[in-house]
């Protein structure tokens, strides 16, 4: 393994911390905001719908909310004006809104706006916004940006290769920004899931727990480290190129083979565990046999839940075997 050369910062005063968190309705942004609640920050979230924000918030009534959508630059600009005025103690930003998109390049349809917007949300929105409050948070006596990337900034992902070099950005920008910041007040955090019970990517039932990711990354943040993994994205952050290379080919043989009708990748959060698949894919594969495979990946649903993406056309034994699964 490479040797391990991040900084340890002083531990930030939590209590009097003032958190700002984008996609904070599910997942890994609602379990962060449960922890920094917890340790008595005062907690803001964003996202897109507010049903979502309403029921995080329901959740956990100390929680305070923002609609906001962070793949648009008049967003996030309101919203840093907004951040600023109505709560001007703001230190903390975690940039954790994120989508993944999986399919090839190759039978991409021609709306060009389907990886733009993910390349807008996981790239473009933690830069603007840092960008945007770096002149506030100078101003206070201590502050943070924490950047959400992924294991799979490290391990080349075959399944979901525009996703993976989304975070592998974050990766080198948040390294980079940490040496730029490094005479300043701010502190610049990475933190690095591997494969997490949430709803990226439409929702998925198998990686570490989510709780017990956020508790483990937040004990480690609260002590100060400054990039953060655990179990599979902590091994990759450290291991070398070569290593890293290996397991993505090993993950991408691997989903070949357990999926019979080729690299299958879908959204759900049933899982067809005898071969990788959801029931809600399933489904949507049988009633599209026959037609074009392609025709309707990239369809975002206003969930911003993961479109289907057929890498390979389905055998006959393939269909088979799914219908009769899926029979009462």
């Amino acid at each position: 393994m490479a040797p391990e050369i991040m900084p340890m910062y002083s531990p930030l005063d939590l209590k009097s911390a003032t958190v700002l968190i984008t996609g904070g309705s599910s997942g890994i942004g609602q379990g962060l905001a449960a922890e920094f609640l917890q340790a008595g920050s005062t907690v803001i979230i964003t996202g897109r719908r507010e049903s979502a924000l309403k029921d995080a918030q329901h959740k956990h009534p100390k929680l305070l909310t923002y609609v906001n959508d962070a793949s648009k630059a008049e967003d996030r600009e309101e919203l840093s004006r907004w951040v600023v005025k109505h709560h001007p103690q703001v230190n903390v930003l975690v940039n954790n809104a994120g989508i993944q998109r999986r399919g090839p390049l190759s039978k991409e349809p021609e709306d060009w706006s389907i990886r733009q917007s993910e390349i807008a949300i996981n790239i473009e929105a933690p830069v603007h916004l840092m960008q945007l409050l770096t002149p506030h948070f100078l101003q206070q006596k201590e502050a943070a940006f924490i950047n959400i990337s992924s294991g799979l900034a490290f391990i080349p992902c075959a399944f979901a290769p525009v996703y993976g070099g989304t975070k592998a950005f974050v990766h080198h920008f948040t390294m980079g920004s940490r040496f730029h910041y490094a005479k300043t007040n701010i502190r610049i955090v990475e933190i690095a899931p591997p494969a997490v019970k949430s709803n990226l990517a439409g929702g998925h039932d198998y990686g570490e727990e989510c709780d017990e990711f956020c508790d483990h990354v937040f004990k480690r943040f609260a002590a100060g480290e400054a990039e953060i993994g655990m179990n599979m994205s902590e091994n990759a952050r450290l291991a070398t190129r070569t290593d890293n290379e290996k397991a993505g080919k090993g993950m991408w043989d691997a989903t070949c083979k357990d999926m019979p009708i080729g690299a299958l990748l879908l959204g759900g959060s049933a899982l067809f565990r005898t071969n990788g698949l959801t029931q809600f894919g399933a489904r949507h594969l049988v009633s599209r046999v026959g037609g074009d495979p392609f025709s309707n990946m990239g369809e975002a649903e206003e969930s911003m839940q993961l479109p289907i993406a057929l890498w390979t056309r389905p055998s006959d034994d393939a269909v088979k075997m799914i219908t009769d699964f899926l029979q009462p």
